[in-house]
């Protein structure tokens, strides 16, 4: 089963790509500042759906996204993620200018 990890996964764009690729049988690591949101979107996308919320901007955060995933990957006897996402900078890609 694929895996990734989707920051900013607690609405907007982030959302909808947790909420397709849930769909698609995808298992998730989903990231976002607001607990209680995020935790009801991970609830909603099912069982297959780990919420990790906190800032990833925080270097004891990312880590805790990783140790999420590798224990995730551990449980379902896989390797690694096969892509991981990140919101942010997909969202930043796309309202660029010139002036990024």
């Amino acid at each position: 089963m694929p895996t990734a990890v989707i920051t900013g996964a607690s609405q907007g764009l982030g959302r909808a790509l947790a909420a397709d690729l849930a769909a698609a049988g995808w298992t998730l690591v989903l990231d976002a500042r607001t607990a209680p949101t995020l935790t009801a979107v991970a609830r909603e996308l099912g069982p297959n759906v780990l919420a990790i919320p906190g800032d990833v901007t925080d270097p004891q955060h990312r880590y805790a996204i990783a140790a999420g995933n590798i224990r995730r990957a551990h449980a379902e006897q896989a390797t690694r993620p096969d892509d991981e996402t990140r919101r942010a900078h997909v969202a930043r890609a796309t309202q660029c200018n010139h002036r990024c």
